[in-house]
């Protein structure tokens, strides 16, 4: 053991020697969570800011009821001529939406026999949300009218809308519930974990092929499975900082308690017990597993180059399930039972459920499983490549 902790140590070193290394495992994570904190941050306070879109609205200066109706956007209005000078200014992104009333708006809205047309834009999203607001206020101008009708006729008023909705939002539960990053966050630490370390994979074995080191090595009294011991300890430890940093970053960032990031916090940082253990636990099985994963496919690699090739297509079975994670949400299952059983997205999800403090353990427990389970069988592999002869030449 005492030789596996010297090769673990030696990798460490060499590691941290390694510029390349340093900054794709430990400075790009905590750059990249720190960027969308603050940009993240920055759009959702400017989001829950009254938007002030500016309006085109054709013919002269609006009072009375038209007034009212506009009175929700806030925005700058423009007075143009006609209909198509506004949507020539929409099409030039000038304005965010046309609003044109009927010539006799006034005279007969109380009859119901006037209109009002808006064009908006369908690619523009704040164009969008000021059709919708124009829309909320002539619904409720018409439940206001009709309302004043039913009861000037000896009707209750409320028979004008005879079924009210009342809305209230569920506590957010503890951690980072209620914060974009309950989502994002999952997504970083399980690519981290997986490139933090595959940099370093391609040069730990089919490097030291290629430049020979590794028949030295082979040729001390070490054993060789003191070497894969020692090498995968140094590989998966790069690969549990790499992951770690991202959440660390958070951490003091969120302890900060910065203006800019303030809205990225709405239930503080405080995490239960429960949940850091269940982050520990999934994030060790997860790096357990793509240390054995990347350090087989080092070890068949007869070259770094070859090791890289594989270690790319490997890379798009990690991305593929870790992209999932974000859109699995729209489809409504994520609590189906194959979730569980799906390598990585059942890790990305085990780690939003601890974010968010809801923990379902039934999961948990099959993700670590698996992820262990996975991690021994391409462990037995590296071992038995190594006591390969042919590990050493191209047949390996």
């Amino acid at each position: 053991m005492n030789r596996a902790l010297t090769i673990f140590l030696k990798e460490l070193r060499e590691t941290f020697r390694d510029r390349r290394v340093v900054q794709a495992a430990f400075v790009m994570p905590v750059f990249m969570i720190l960027l969308m904190v603050f940009l993240f941050g920055m759009l959702e306070k400017k989001l829950s800011e009254p938007p002030r879109p500016e309006i085109a609205v054709v013919g002269q200066e609006v009072t009375g009821v038209r007034a009212a109706l506009l009175k929700g956007l806030a925005g700058e209005t423009k007075y143009v001529a006609d209909r198509e000078s506004g949507v020539k200014m929409l099409r030039e992104g000038k304005v965010k939406l046309v609003v044109q009333f009927d010539p006799d708006f006034e005279e007969k809205v109380a009859s119901g026999q006037t209109k009002m047309q808006i064009v908006f834009d369908p690619t523009n999203t704040m164009s969008q949300i000021s059709a919708g607001t124009v829309r909320k206020a002539v619904e409720a101008l018409n439940v206001q009218r009709a309302r004043a009708t039913f009861e000037a006729a000896g009707y209750p008023g409320n028979a004008v809308e005879p079924i009210k909705l009342q809305e209230s939002a569920d506590k957010p539960p503890e951690g980072l519930g209620g914060s974009l990053l309950a989502g994002l966050l999952p997504y970083l630490i399980v690519l981290w974990a997986f490139y933090g370390g595959m940099s370093l994979a391609a040069d730990m074995v089919a490097g030291e092929k290629e430049r020979g080191t590794l028949e030295t090595l082979l040729t001390t009294p070490v054993s060789r499975m003191d070497i894969v011991v020692g090498k995968a300890l140094a590989l998966g430890t790069t690969c549990l900082c790499s992951a770690g940093s991202s959440l660390i970053a958070l951490l003091v960032v969120g302890a900060m308690g910065l203006p800019a990031t303030r809205e990225m916090f709405p239930s503080g940082l405080s995490l239960p017990v429960t949940s850091v253990l269940t982050l520990l636990l999934v994030i060790v099985s997860l790096v357990a597993m793509f240390t054995t994963i990347l350090m087989a496919v080092s070890s068949y690699a007869k070259t770094m180059r070859e090791a890289q090739t594989y270690l790319t297509l490997v890379s798009f079975a990690v991305l593929m399930p870790a992209v999932s994670s974000q859109f699995i949400g729209f489809t409504g299952a994520e609590r189906a039972p194959w979730i569980r059983w799906t390598p990585v997205l059942n890790a990305a999800m085990s780690l939003r459920d601890a974010l968010v403090g809801r923990i379902d353990w039934g999961s948990t427990v099959a993700t670590v499983g698996l992820s262990f389970a996975i991690a021994v069988v391409f462990a037995m592999l590296t071992v038995r490549l190594f006591k390969d002869e042919r590990i050493l030449g191209k047949g390996a």
